[in-house]
């Protein structure tokens, strides 16, 4: 018999992005401490006995890296995993350790990098994420510092461009620090112009909300400002309240689906592994496959209990954040996938078919034996340019422009045959779209983003249709748009 109930993700993931500086985890860390006060008077108690003399007790922990010099250092310590990130008072890496409940749903904060040293761990951030908080700085400098075409390695246009590839659909902008600009309307206009046309250069069409806040302070995030009293919009939890959010599936669906769960953190405390359900279904004492690190070699393991946010539950579908305790854990990787051994395993690709939208080219251009970085997911990999198949009209992409060109420049939308150095696993877009959607990387520039056509998994011949490019998909892939408006 069919099972229709509907279920609703226990939490949905509010990704935070923006440039360095611009207040993520200030925002982060005050709408934790308001929602989990104990969190927040918790670690503020640690921090007081330490300034009362109580050094030797603490010292272990790191809570003297916690004091810093700035008034609201510690609502932005809460969204830090190490004393390290808060020694150097910026992310490091992704954190997404606190849930905050509001009246309408349960929200996961995940905190990414806004530094260009860490473009791998804020890629990872974005693709577990259903929600995408974009914090803008509105102080002076700050702003224009993400926002001028110079700064391309890692600007507001990288990280919108990585959230549509991620395939998040709801998206926020919290225009930060007005204190900064004595609350100017004027600012605030100016800013908002800005990124609503950078909005729209990236392909994203749906209408998005625009908040001044302070993070610091708290205005407009819990409860309106008296300071912009010229602001008449909802505020920062209000918008979140109200979002329309199409994630409820039936439990038929999810069972029809196979699993897909990328590793997130292969070994926390007591031999939990943190993992994120892109697909599927999984409950305690099912039998799963995973690789092991290094080879990837697929090992199968039997799933001793699950959590979600600390709690034990017997099963958790998809688009979930969870914690898996198996019995003999092999050693294994971040972006590794865990799949079911008897419905559709996910295996590493030898090679894979892409169609890809070129954003950017290395010097002097992109031509077969090119080795960049491919990110997919949580995973990624250097991976080689083995052949160039064709460029395509970007419009229709059964259409050949060009066969085996020997070489290929920006606004360019190319078929490409890719080969990982190292496992790497991916599905088709068509089987599963988050697995199936790559972004490519050079240094700090992305280079290329797109779909996965088909795969060519290892120990299994490497074969083409008959007909060579009737495998093309038949409408452009969600990024065509991109190479467009790069076109020159």
């Amino acid at each position: 018999m069919s099972d229709h109930r509907k279920i609703k993700p226990e939490e949905f993931n509010l990704v935070l992005i923006g440039f360095v500086d611009c207040g993520k985890s200030t925002l982060g860390g005050q709408l934790v401490r308001k929602i989990k006060p104990q969190v927040y008077e918790q670690l503020k108690r640690q921090c007081e006995l330490y300034q009362q003399g109580q050094q030797a007790i603490f010292q272990r922990f790191g809570i003297q890296s916690w004091m810093g010099n700035r008034n609201h250092f510690h609502i932005s310590s809460l969204m830090l995993d190490s004393p390290t990130q808060a020694e150097r008072e910026i992310s490091t890496d992704v954190n997404a350790k606190h849930v905050i409940e509001l009246s309408a749903c349960q929200f996961r904060i995940i905190d990414t990098p806004g530094h260009g040293d860490f473009i791998k761990k804020t890629i990872q951030g974005i693709s577990m994420g259903n929600v995408c908080l974009m914090v803008v700085s509105a102080s002076d400098g700050e702003f224009e510092a993400g926002f001028h075409r110079e700064n391309l390695s890692f600007s507001y246009k990288q990280q919108l461009i990585y959230s549509k590839v991620a395939g998040i659909e709801r998206f926020i902008v919290c225009v930060n620090k007005m204190d900064c600009v004595k609350y100017s309307e004027k600012r605030f206009l100016e800013i908002k112009t800005s990124i609503g046309k950078l909005i729209k250069t990236v392909g994203i069409k749906q209408e998005i909300p625009f908040i001044p806040i302070c993070g610091e302070c708290g205005d407009n995030v819990f409860e309106r400002s008296e300071n912009m009293k010229w602001y008449c919009g909802k505020t920062l939890t209000e918008t979140l309240n109200n979002m329309e959010t199409n994630f409820q599936r039936t439990v038929e669906e999810c069972l029809r689906e196979p699993l897909r769960i990328a590793i997130f953190k292969p070994k926390l405390p007591n031999g939990i592994l943190a993992g994120y359900i892109i697909s599927g279904m999984v409950k305690v004492g099912m039998t799963v496959q995973i690789p092991r690190v290094h080879s990837g070699e697929l090992i199968n393991v039997r799933v001793k209990n699950i959590q979600i946010s600390h709690t034990n539950k017997e099963r958790a579908f998809s688009n979930s954040l969870v914690g898996i305790e198996f019995d003999n854990l092999p050693p294994t990787k971040t972006g590794y996938i865990i799949s079911d051994p008897y419905f559709s395993p996910c295996k590493a690709a030898s090679r894979f078919i892409a169609q890809i939208s070129i954003i950017n080219t290395p010097k002097p251009s992109i031509r077969a034996g090119y080795a960049p970085i491919v990110h997919c997911g949580l995973a990624f990999a250097n991976t080689k340019f083995e052949k160039l198949i064709g460029i395509l009209n970007p419009t229709d992409s059964s259409i050949i422009i060009e066969e085996n060109p020997s070489c290929l420049e920006i606004g360019d939308v190319a078929l490409v045959e890719l080969a990982p150095t190292v496992p790497l696993f991916v599905d088709s877009y068509n089987d599963c779209n988050k697995l199936g959607r790559i972004i490519i990387r050079d240094g700090r520039a992305t280079i290329a983003v797109g779909t996965i056509v088909k795969v060519n998994y290892r120990r299994n011949q490497f074969t083409l249709f008959p007909n060579k490019f009737n495998y093309i998909v038949k409408s452009p892939h969600p990024f065509t748009d991109l190479s467009i408006i790069n076109r020159k």
